[in-house]
């Protein structure tokens, strides 16, 4: 079945002016009119140049950002807060170390971002959003952050764009301990141990383990479910949040074939509690979470002498598992009518052949193939909590991808850039579940079509000017169909959403003197048919609901800056104007979004080094639904730190204090955040 929508007629001239760009591209061109006309120059100089100004390494035409965090002394800084860093991001959660914490990109909804470790996605194919508390900070060298459409090589057709962790690997021989703690019973210990491998047989092998936990008992203003009488309100402290967690990461590669063979396994377990509603705190609810990853890929790449690439071939497998356990410990039905016990299971098998050819000086193709089974088994011991109680589930997606590049000149000194690609995929959904004593089993075929078209100039050295447009696709997930057994009711009716974006911006890039900067401006525009949103039904509960349509209208900006050994600085503005079919502001968009994170070395010279950081993070009022009736109020957060390096950094003292004027907020679903929060931490690190 092809999937239809009120926004198809757009769809299909867009995908039509696409396919006649390639055409003309690579089409014949009449000889007449190579002698009468003249043409772009592409590929017509053979020096050495460097990139198209971009912030991302892999496509200069995508609003892509690259996100540095190795070596982060920035004491215990969690993913969440790296990835506000770039524009276009807002990371929502629910409350302190292990809640669930999720991204959203340029306003779309949580679960339209696409997460991948590499090149192995982490999203199931039932598109629930990925909790970004899974994953350690310190595991990763580097995050890739793309808003809108992303290049064929990572695309998978999400709405709002793809987040890219990529692992950290062994660049030397490294052994590295930290020991950490922090406020509302916060502690931590990670070790990391690399070896680096010669070129050759020799392997280069890098192991990381986290070990973390903490009470989570922070304070917070409670208003009794009274939000208009302010004479029960008070502080009250979180129960029921502690957390003990562990998590590792095997990263291995060696060459082989020609190419590079890599063995990548991650693993994360945890036992937590579950704070439940505000207006129903729990005592006893605990929840159980086992994940285990596999992946082993084949990559080669050849390059000509200047430089550019001539061709490059990958070949990924993995094999995941997901076990989660929900089980009220008191039996005494906290989070529903006699519900004592839910055991749910997800395994994925996933495989992914790709590869790209420079066919000419100037033209360069990509072609992608995957294969992706996820499985889904419920299990209930009770009664569910606030959702249908499901069965055996499973989703099977096939895909396939192709993208054309022509680079090179189109004046001596004008380069450009033009990138068209298309993503056909099938899925086959089996849904089953019991509503009542009434059993429902649906399957589903669908064949569905994403494309993207964009293009960049750089009209002189270090300013390149992109535009691109792109369409996006997500079928509900099971916790929008059926709820999330704690905080979501069921809405099995849901249709899947479609959307359309564009976006128009410019980066330049470059250096006076010992200072050097990269300046990243973007507009851009998201039109959603029967988007998917999440409306507050309670104090306790929210429930996925179609709406028509929805606009987002934004406007995003990223500086990074960097003065001679001595000052950083990293900031990022978003701001958005969302309305949905009625006119309204779409829930949980703030209008505006802005960061400053400013870093001054005071010794930069020597084997003893101290820098001080600071953090200012606005985050302006929110509505809670899309009436406009109710919002979450603007929250402005201020945090400093410092790092003390010794013995060429042998041993390193980090030192942060988080909001550090104590605002009390509240984010996702009005769940309390922490307040003042401090984190220590000391690394002790050899290098050979």
């Amino acid at each position: 079945m092809i999937d239809k929508n009120p926004s198809a007629r757009i769809h299909r001239v867009v995908a039509l002016a696409c396919m006649a760009a390639i055409r003309a591209s690579f089409g014949p061109t009449p000889a007449v009119a190579q002698e009468t006309l003249p043409g772009p120059a592409y590929g017509a100089s053979a020096a050495v140049e460097g990139p198209i100004a971009a912030r991302n390494p892999e496509d200069p035409t995508a609003g892509g950002t690259r996100i540095d965090v190795r070596g982060r002394g920035r004491a215990l800084q969690e993913v969440g807060e790296a990835l506000i860093e770039a524009p276009g991001t807002r990371v929502q959660n629910l409350g302190g170390l292990g809640a669930f914490s999720a991204v959203s990109l340029r306003g779309a909804e949580l679960g339209h971002t696409s997460i991948l470790l590499g090149a192995i996605p982490l999203t199931t194919a039932d598109n629930t959003p990925f909790d970004l508390s899974y994953l350690a900070l310190s595991a990763f060298d580097t995050i890739d952050v793309y808003r809108g459409g992303a290049p064929a090589w990572y695309s998978e057709g999400a709405i709002g764009g793809v987040v890219r962790f990529v692992p950290a690997k062994a660049a030397q021989d490294r052994l590295a301990v930290t020991a950490g703690t922090g406020s509302f019973g916060r502690r931590e210990a990670l070790a990391t141990a690399s070896v680096a491998g010669a070129d050759g047989p020799r392997p280069s092998v890098l192991t990381h383990v986290r070990l973390a936990g903490a009470d989570n008992d922070y304070p917070y203003i409670a208003d009794g479910s009274t939000g208009f009488t302010a004479s029960d309100d008070g502080e009250r402290r979180q129960r029921n949040g502690a957390i003990v967690a562990g998590d590792g990461l095997l990263h291995a590669s060696m060459d082989a074939l020609g190419g590079r063979v890599s063995l990548l396994m991650l693993g994360h377990g945890r036992v937590q509690g579950v704070p439940g509603p505000l207006a129903r705190a729990t005592g006893s609810t605990q929840r159980k979470l086992v994940r285990a990853l596999a992946g082993l890929s084949f990559e080669r790449e050849a390059h000509d002498p200047d430089g550019a690439r001539r061709y490059r071939i990958q070949i990924v497998g993995s094999g995941s598992h997901q076990h989660n356990s929900l089980t009220d410990l008191a039996n005494n039905g906290e989070l529903g009518t006699g519900q004592h016990d839910t055991d749910d299971q997800w395994q994925r098998g996933y495989l992914r052949l790709g590869g790209g050819y420079r066919v000419l000086s100037f033209l360069e193709a990509t072609a992608l193939a995957s294969l992706q089974r996820d499985d889904y088994r419920p299990e209930d011991s009770g009664d569910a909590a606030v959702s249908l109680a499901g069965t055996a589930s499973g989703r099977t997606t096939a895909a396939a991808s192709l993208e054309a590049r022509l680079f090179g000149h189109v004046l001596p000194d004008v380069r450009a850039e033009l990138r068209a690609s298309m993503r056909q995929a099938w899925t086959e959904t089996h849904v089953a579940f019991q509503d009542g004593l009434s059993k429902i089993d649906r399957r589903r075929d669908r064949i569905v079509a994403t494309y993207r078209l964009a293009g960049v100039v750089e009209p002189i050295p270090g300013l390149s000017i992109s535009t691109s447009v792109a369409d996006g696709l997500r079928l509900p997930s099971a916790g929008d169909l059926f709820g999330d057994r704690t905080y979501l009711e069921p809405n099995p009716d849901l249709m899947p959403e479609r959307a359309l974006s564009s976006d128009l911006g410019a980066v330049l890039r470059g250096r006076v003197g010992a200072v050097a900067a990269t300046l990243e401006v973007r507009g851009f525009a998201l039109f959603v048919d029967d988007l998917i949103v999440y409306e507050q039904k309670s104090a306790r509960l929210a429930q996925a609901k179609n709406v028509s349509s929805a606009r987002i209208l934004g406007l995003e900006a990223g500086l990074n800056l960097r003065a001679g050994g001595r000052f950083t600085l990293a900031s990022s503005l978003t701001a958005m104007d969302t309305q949905n079919q009625h006119g309204r502001a779409l829930p949980l968009r703030p209008p505006l979004q802005a960061l400053l994170r400013p870093r001054l070395a005071l010794l930069a010279a020597g084997p003893e080094q101290l820098s001080l950081f600071g953090e200012l993070h606005h985050v302006a009022f929110t509505y809670l639904a899309d009436l406009g009736t109710s919002t979450f109020p603007a929250r402005t957060l201020l945090s400093l730190g410092a790092t003390l390096s010794l013995w060429s950094d042998w041993l390193t003292l980090d030192a942060r204090v988080n909001n550090l004027l104590d605002a009390r907020v509240s984010d996702a679903l009005s769940r309390p955040l922490p307040g003042r929060d401090f984190r220590l931490s000391l690394t002790w690190a050899l290098e050979r």
